[in-house]
């Protein structure tokens, strides 16, 4: 159905965050996965993402979802809110709809946008590849939210990726680290080569073993 804006909140199936604060993958379903707050923008290709470390009061997603959708100017359109948006937010439709959203209750988890969470998961999965091209352990909730960009600490990414464009969702992860990177008070150039260098000296060493190994 496009044109809709689509509300997604709920646990992550792999992720949760560490007490050092670090975010973790893990195969298997977490106790205390981290929550994401997804706004999926159909008619202008737009993926929007907040993250916390844990299940968010009510009160804070109300916050986050009106204020952004309303800098968005999402509010004039279809959005759709399936029924765990509203029991986990009661009354969340009828703020919105006051905001001057025409609300839509999808039929079925597919009409909902269920399979889109796997967008957030792979904005992760990317950052923490970025980040380690820049020698930084993986992120916080909270450091994402403070280099996203906006006063509502979401993200955005591409919805879906076009043919002729690179993968959004590895662009963004990039931009973050690098943001992520200054936030801890670091150059991401200077630690970006002193990555190569590294990674260079290792494959050095490593072709000097085979070599070794050869002439034995």
């Amino acid at each position: 159905m496009p044109g809709f804006v689509k509300l997604i909140v709920g646990p992550s199936p792999h992720y949760h965050q560490l007490q050092s604060g670090k975010i973790k993958h893990q195969k298997s379903k977490p106790a205390n996965p981290i929550w994401r707050v997804l706004i999926a923008d159909e008619g202008n290709n737009k993926m929007h993402l907040r993250f916390f470390p844990g299940q968010p009061c009510a009160d804070e997603v109300e916050r986050a979802v009106i204020v952004f959708m309303e800098a968005q100017a999402l509010l004039g359109g279809k959005v759709m809110v399936p029924a765990t948006v509203e029991k986990l937010c009661p009354g969340i439709r009828e703020k919105l709809q006051a905001k001057g959203a025409n609300i839509y209750v999808p039929d079925n988890g597919f009409a909902a946008g269920s399979g889109i969470g796997k967008l957030a998961e792979d904005f992760l999965g990317s950052l923490k590849g970025w980040l380690g091209f820049v020698l930084e352990d993986m992120a916080s909730c909270n450091e994402i939210e403070a280099t996203a960009g906006n006063c509502m600490g979401f993200v955005t990414t591409a919805l879906r990726r076009e043919e002729d464009k690179e993968n959004a969702s590895s662009h963004i992860g990039h931009t973050i680290a690098e943001a992520i990177c200054r936030l801890r008070g670091h150059d991401p150039a200077i630690q970006n080569k002193e990555y190569i260098a590294q990674t260079e000296a290792h494959l050095r060493e490593v072709i000097s073993r085979r070599q070794e190994r050869s002439t034995t």
